[in-house]
């Protein structure tokens, strides 16, 4: 399976703009602290304080998959260079024995 450098540096491209925004989020200076609410709005306050830790654990997952997704990638792309690359070694070696042996019959 040959992965394009494209997609590669594509995905790399993502990884890192999510690393930059998660940076970004994490040190944003605190706000002022707000007004207290009215009694009935606490509620949905802890609500939606709860859905946005909900939603920065599933953030930091998605950036962990896609970290190792990408690890991956990399891997098998440097194993199918390595492996191209010995197959050229060796196929250059035999055109340059087969080089000689018609060289050596002319």
């Amino acid at each position: 399976m040959f992965v394009e450098p494209v997609v590669v540096l594509a995905l790399l491209a993502i990884a890192l703009a999510g690393a930059a925004l998660l940076v970004v989020v994490i040190r944003w200076p605190p706000a002022s602290p707000a007004p207290s609410a009215p009694a009935d709005l606490a509620p949905s306050f802890d609500l939606l304080r709860a859905s946005l830790d909900e939603l920065r654990a599933t953030n930091a997952s998605a950036l962990g998959d896609l970290r190792i997704e990408i690890q991956r990638t990399l891997s098998t792309t440097e194993q199918q260079v390595l492996t191209q690359t010995g197959v050229t070694q060796r196929s250059l070696h035999d055109l340059s024995r087969q080089l000689g042996v018609l060289s050596e019959q002319s």
